[in-house]
């Protein structure tokens, strides 16, 4: 803290001293007021929060007499508690009352304004508070256009258009957004401009007129690059290369996305930078350099890490699709598996398990596993029941067209072992030739190796085999490995394993147990 903050610290303290020998409640609260200012200044918010507390608590006993200035008081914790939204409504609603109690036209009017900017400020990926917030901007509007203040009606109805965007009423947001521009211009207030400039390009994009919120994003720009308030400028160059996006100017949209990834690494404020990761990513896509997209895609997971469940999985849907138009289908299959495994069985995403189902029963299909793809699209039958049940779908038409697609896999099954080359197999299958041909296939498998079951046998590669009653988990298989080695098991020697059988299966002793069942079954 600077000297002569500390000697002005220290001369109101003893005045604040000399009020609270006298009682003289309103001088209280004005060495309080002061104090908290001069601590929030320099950064010591609890100190502030205090004082203002203290002040409440004088005032509280004067009764009518101080109803401004406890309102205030009120106030003016709410504002140091801004950005905690918990504890800063209760303040602002106790000013609230107050400031209307005491006919406060204007602090009413501001309070208005605050609780609105406390509450949109809420917003998250899951839930938007746009449409609590939006009666408090309308009303704190129309307040200050009686009262002709001019630099808070702009901001009103800067944020109230904002709230208007989120609910999707386009046209009342640009009224209103153009009204905030026009005020702004008029007054010479760049701070309020380019706010007003943002949000009218926001909602020029969300109404595909692209051109016209290009322009206002570049005077946005310009205005914040002069007064180098990186923050807002960072937001600013990501929505505008989202418009570029639009217009189909990657290369420009390139550079706008990567100056809002530097400010956002450079300020440290990283917890927004997933989308301008995410959005480098798609524009890379869109220009068809995958593999640049693949490792934005890869970034984005990494930082998404503790994200919500929608937008984790949406990323790990990206990742996978690219990595299936690369060609990389083994890793497109873990894709969308970690995706599956975020969803976990909560009935709420039996739609999205289903969907994501079928892009991994696809993957396997690219990756030459059949056999697999059929059982991973039965399950999504399963998914698409439970999505039925629960009201989440209204009709069958996904589980008809999956149905003629396990159809199709299934012919081409037929007549891909029909064409396969057989392996000499003993005539007799031996007891011993029934076990190595299982743990051969399963230690393949495990190994990720390249070799595939061709009709009946498997090709031994000489490698150790795993212990018999080591599990598959602890060999590093995961779910879909452990299904894919029943499939193999179940084409190898020609057989079906019941389902309720593949779900008990946890290590080679139990499916060697479960061919010999299922062959003896056969024979009889």
């Amino acid at each position: 803290m600077e000297k002569t903050v500390t000697q002005e610290i220290n001369q109101i303290k003893t005045k604040l001293e000399k009020a609270e020998i006298k009682g003289d409640a309103l001088q209280i609260f004005k060495c309080c007021d002061s104090l908290a200012g001069l601590y929030s200044q320099s950064g010591d918010d609890d100190m502030a929060i205090a004082l203002y507390q203290k002040a409440i608590d004088v005032l509280q006993t004067a009764g009518k007499t101080r109803r401004r200035e406890l309102a205030n008081a009120y106030f003016g914790q709410g504002m140091v508690l801004f950005g905690k939204y918990h504890r800063a409504l209760p303040c602002f609603k106790k000013a609230l009352e107050l400031y209307t109690l005491n006919n406060n036209e204007e602090d009413v009017a501001m309070c208005n304004y605050c609780i609105g900017r406390i509450t949109l400020n809420k917003f998250s990926i899951t839930e938007d508070f746009s449409a609590a917030a939006l009666p408090y901007f309308t009303t704190a509007a129309e307040m200050f256009y009686n009262l002709k203040v001019t630099d808070s009606l702009a901001l009103s109805l800067t944020y109230k258009g904002c709230c208007e965007i989120n609910l999707d009423q386009l046209k009342e947001a640009e009224e209103d957004l153009e009204s905030a521009v026009d005020i702004a211009r008029r007054i010479n207030e760049p701070e309020i401009l380019d706010d007003a400039l943002y949000h009218l390009a926001r909602a020029y994009y969300k109404g595909e007129k692209f051109f016209k919120g290009q322009k206002l994003l570049e005077e946005a720009i310009e205005i914040n690059r002069k007064s180098k308030d990186f923050d807002d400028l960072s937001y600013m160059l990501q929505s505008y290369g989202e418009i570029l996006v639009s217009l189909e100017k990657y290369e420009q949209a390139i550079e706008a996305f990567k100056e809002s990834e530097s400010i956002k690494r450079c300020s440290g404020k990283t917890r927004d930078l997933a989308d301008t990761i995410l959005w480098l990513g798609k524009t890379y896509f869109y220009m068809k350099k995958l593999p640049e997209a693949l490792l934005y895609f890869q970034e984005e997971i990494t930082l998404r890490n503790d994200a919500e469940t929608e937008s984790l999985a949406t990323a790990y849907g990206n990742l996978a699709y690219v990595c299936m138009q690369l060609s990389y289908t083994r890793d497109a299959i873990n894709q969308y598996f970690n995706k599956l495994k975020l969803y976990g069985d909560d009935e709420e995403y039996a739609m999205e398990r289903a969907e994501t189902l079928c892009d991994l029963a696809e993957a396997h299909v690219a990756n030459g596993e059949n056999g697999i793809a059929v059982k991973v699209y039965q399950r999504a039958i399963d998914e698409y029941n439970i999505a039925l049940r629960t009201d989440k779908i209204d009709d069958t038409n996904p589980i008809d067209r999956i149905n003629d697609r396990i159809n199709e896999l299934d012919e081409q099954i037929t007549q891909k072992d029909e064409e396969l080359p057989k392996i000499d197999v003993p005539e007799v299958l031996t007891e011993d030739y029934i076990d190595n041909t299982i743990r051969a296939m399963v230690a393949d498998v495990i190994a990720n190796s390249s070799d595939k079951p061709q009709s009946i046998g498997f090709r031994q590669s000489g490698n150790a085999f795993p212990d018999d009653e080591e599990t598959f988990e602890s060999l590093g298989a995961d779910e879909m490995k452990v299904l894919e080695i029943c499939v193999n098991a179940e084409r190898l020697f020609d057989i079906e394993l019941p389902d309720e059988a593949t779900d008990e299966i946890t290590n080679t002793a139990e499916l060697i147990a479960a061919v010999k069942e299922a062959m003896a079954g056969e024979e009889v």
